[in-house]
């Protein structure tokens, strides 16, 4: 689950963009990217600037820091600049638990980002860390980037396609425009006037159907803020509990057979620090490190599977 005070929050560092697919019939696209926690909400979005005339690469190297309220996922758009409805490029979403896994709960992080009908149309590079966590730690980003996790969700699929629409709307709009100087405006109004209605029957449909998604959205997140609370109230108490000696009593106890029978392995600690390669033992199971990390008592050996395997 992912932590929910206001103690925490996420930096994140848009650095640049490459392979992007085409949106712009005539010259060089002008990309700017744009990010939201919640897209539903259109004044919670934060954006760069427009790198004109940047083609199929863009760079803009901005630096943002937004508070952390349990969200699970951040949302990134990259969009064409028009004069008119600017058109969307691609878009994902990327799921903030794996840079609070993370070693140093940080993470320079390459993401494919996707067009309405789910074909890849590019690769955002984001420096990611999420601060105020029990195992946050000043990042460093002078690394190559490495991929991360990024998928398509299904509402905010439904958000772009509405954006294209408009897009494409205005551009077929000028272009009818001009064709009926030629043949006529009479037959040419009414198709336009029938267009315009299904339009909106069409654009209606979606917003029942994006608010549907949007209730079931809520109520996934009042589930996963239960649980999260829940998760911290252990931890806490887990945590004072180890602090107050229980753990180091524990350990004590359990060292002699420890040693003897699994060669390194030494118990669990959960506000230990790892390496990769570190072993341990778990509930009498014996497991090895896969990537450096702080841990905390929710990442146990035996639930925790990006961070340790059972030997």
């Amino acid at each position: 689950m992912l932590h929910s005070h206001n103690s925490t929050s996420l930096s994140i560092h848009v650095s640049s963009a490459t392979d992007l697919v085409s949106v712009q019939r005539f010259g060089k696209q002008d990309p700017y990217l744009q990010f939201s926690l919640d897209f539903n909400q259109r004044d919670s979005y934060l954006k760069t600037y427009t790198h004109k005339n940047a083609g199929e690469n863009a760079t803009w190297n901005q630096t943002f820091t937004i508070t952390l309220n349990g969200e699970p996922e951040l949302y990134i758009e990259v969009l064409d600049e028009e004069n008119t409805v600017n058109e969307v490029i691609g878009f994902a979403a990327i799921p903030i638990n794996q840079v609070v896994h993370a070693s140093g709960a940080n993470m320079n992080g390459l993401f494919d980002i996707y067009d309405t009908k789910g074909n890849r149309a590019g690769l955002v590079n984001l420096q990611l860390a999420a601060l105020g966590f029990p195992n946050s730690a000043p990042p460093n980003f002078d690394c190559e980037p490495v991929r991360g996790q990024s998928y398509m969700h299904e509402e905010h699929c439904a958000r772009m396609r509405s954006t294209n629409k408009k897009a494409t709307g205005v551009a077929v709009g000028g272009a009818l425009l001009g064709g009926a100087l030629a043949i006529g405006a009479g037959l040419l109004g009414k198709k336009l006037y029938e267009d315009h209605q299904q339009a909106e029957e069409e654009e209606q449909r979606q917003a029942e159907e994006a608010e549907r998604l949007r209730q079931e959205e809520e109520e996934k997140r009042r589930q996963e803020r239960e649980e999260f609370d829940q998760d911290r109230a252990r931890f806490e108490r887990e945590k004072s509990e180890w602090e107050q000696g229980s753990g180091r009593r524990d350990d004590d106890e359990c060292r002699g057979s420890d040693s003897s029978d699994n060669g390194d392995a030494r118990k669990w600690n959960p506000v230990g620090t790892y390496d990769a390669g570190d072993r341990v033992k778990y509930h009498g199971q014996v497991y090895m490190c896969l990537q450096g990390h702080t841990s905390n008592p929710t990442w146990q050996p035996g639930a925790a599977h990006s961070l340790w395997q059972a030997e």
